[in-house]
């Protein structure tokens, strides 16, 4: 005789798998990652730890730390040479005399020595303090790789590497009908790049902007709630669960197949986007 037990375990599915959202996603951003996100917009606290206060004093830190002496002199002397500014290394007295010209004669702005530019302060407020914006960027882009971040507004924030435009672009960043502008960068020191891949080429240099970029994506998906995970029961009981999945959902059940047990896999197929659950009958 057919006990009430028997019965009800014989009607539990072979398998049921449920994906659903993961209301605790871990931040992307604490995990490894190759980029460095710097955002600079009010108010937010988005992207890596914010250090500075502004992009020019990150700019400052990240060229001393990583831009070397000989280097850095070179870009000067190449950017304020011009009929009335120079910057010049004078062998007799062995230091750099930073001059401009003066009714037809030179004369010395600046005076510093080799040791003195060994001092990271000094480079800062002596030279680095010079130059803004692209000038900056310029110098960090000789030991660095650069991806400028952009945002819109449209009532939560979207993080991109391109940059809105419409068919109505007046030649500004963005257009209006948006709260939107530069919010930052994400870039990785040259040094990295040849640590994880070896000898830097176009193929190298291509592959590292796609992996900047899809860590931007995975961020932007994590701000906006796109994080998923997923339990599989088998005859009614939990044997494998997983989660910290983040993104577009075709790409995460992909991902999440591609992670699971073999004998699993089958069971994702038949995930679709308003169709997050699927019952494998015995």
């Amino acid at each position: 005789m057919q006990t009430n037990n028997e019965s009800t375990a014989e009607k539990k599915p072979k398998y049921r798998l449920i994906v659903e959202k993961d209301d605790h996603p871990v931040n992307p951003r604490k995990n490894k990652n190759l980029g460095t996100m710097v955002c600079w917009l009010d108010d937010c606290n988005l992207g890596d730890k914010k250090m500075y206060d502004n992009p020019e004093e990150y700019l400052m830190q990240l060229i001393c730390d990583s831009v070397s002496i000989k280097r850095l002199m070179e870009y000067l002397q190449n950017v304020f040479t011009d009929n009335n500014n120079r910057i010049v290394y004078d062998e007799v007295e062995n230091q750099w005399c930073w001059q401009c010209k003066n009714r037809g004669q030179w004369s010395n702005l600046y005076v510093f020595t080799k040791r003195d530019l060994r001092k990271k302060e000094f480079r800062k407020k002596l030279i680095l303090e010079q130059l803004v914006g692209k000038q900056l960027l310029s110098i960090a882009e000789a030991t660095n790789m650069f991806i400028p971040l952009f945002f819109y507004d449209y009532g939560s924030i979207c993080i991109t590497c391109t940059k809105y435009t419409s068919e109505h672009d007046d030649g500004d960043y963005f257009d209006d009908i948006f709260e939107s502008g530069q919010l930052g960068w994400i870039y990785v020191s040259y040094k990295d790049i040849r640590r994880e891949y070896g000898e830097i080429t176009p193929e190298v240099t291509e592959k590292v902007e796609k992996r900047l970029v899809n860590e931007v994506n995975k961020y932007n998906s994590y701000l906006h709630g796109d994080c998923y995970k997923y339990v599989i029961e088998k005859c009614g009981k939990i044997v494998a669960n997983d989660s910290g999945y983040i993104g577009i959902l075709r790409g995460v059940i992909s991902e999440m197949k591609t992670k699971a047990a073999k004998e699993y896999q089958h069971l994702f197929d038949h995930i679709r986007n308003k169709r997050l659950e699927y019952i494998e009958e015995v």
